[in-house]
């Protein structure tokens, strides 16, 4: 639906524009978390969002069961992952996959331990994503000029060296600073 509706010659600006957009809305996640927190508590924070998640739960025991494939079993799967042609894809897919799982649980983990505070981790993960959707926006922006091969470099370049230097932060505020 977006590519049939965007315009060529402004692709980078809108995608930065969605970007911005979704990071935003996303922003008020932290917030209201730690004001929800603030409120009522951690436990009964914890209690209400386990509630609300088997409340979400819920609507799927009322759909019919599926049948799994015959053909499907442990043996196809682990066939499938050492199939040479999709060799490079499986190890990327593994990669990214755990780059998210540490990017999105163990590292807000460890800055909340670093912290030591919800209200701190709130405001620290705010920034970051006001910060990234402000970059992309921008880098939009620049895309659309034609500096979509230096932006890659540069900033694949520096997400790097952050990533790297991560295991060399132990002061709160160096720790914070590099959250993406």
């Amino acid at each position: 639906d977006f590519s049939g509706a965007s315009d060529g010659k402004y692709l980078g600006r809108e995608l930065g524009a969605t970007h911005l957009i979704s990071s935003l809305s996303n922003m008020a996640a932290p917030f209201l978390g730690g004001l929800l927190i603030a409120a009522i508590g951690f436990q009964f924070s914890f209690a209400l969002g386990a509630i609300l998640l088997f409340l979400a739960i819920a609507p799927l025991f009322y759909f019919p069961g599926r049948r799994a494939s015959p053909d499907l079993s442990s043996k196809t799967i682990i066939r499938y992952l050492l199939y040479r042609p999709l060799m490079p894809f499986t190890v990327s897919g593994a990669g990214y996959a755990m780059e998210t799982m540490v990017g999105r649980i163990m590292w807000p983990l460890f800055i909340f331990l670093m912290l030591g505070s919800v209200e701190s981790l709130g405001a620290v993960m705010s920034l970051g994503l006001l910060a990234g959707a402000l970059v992309t926006f921008y880098m939009g922006f620049l895309s659309d000029v034609g500096r979509r091969r230096k932006i890659i470099l540069w900033f694949s370049s520096i997400l790097s060296v952050i990533w790297a230097a991560r295991a060399f932060l132990f002061r709160p505020l160096l720790i914070a600073a590099s959250e993406p």
